[in-house]
């Protein structure tokens, strides 16, 4: 669990993971054991979860659009 303490410091337990409840999971497309990617968004008070396909599949555009070669000028 990671919760927000009063000073808005955002505190992690000693074990290195999380658990998200099986609604959460299902909603995310993610299985019990799934790598994820988690990113606090503190203007929203919102914890985003990427699971790892979507993961992949932003990096993969992103390295395609620095692969694309510029045209001369």
């Amino acid at each position: 669990m990671i919760h927000r303490r009063a000073d808005r410091v955002f505190v992690m337990p000693r074990k290195p993971y999380v658990v998200l409840p099986r609604p959460v999971r299902r909603r995310c497309g993610a299985r019990a054991g799934s790598r994820l990617l988690l990113v606090a968004d503190p203007s929203h008070d919102a914890l985003i979860v990427h699971p790892e396909p979507v993961v992949q599949a932003m990096l993969r555009t992103s390295h395609t659009s620095l692969a694309v070669t510029e045209e001369p000028a």
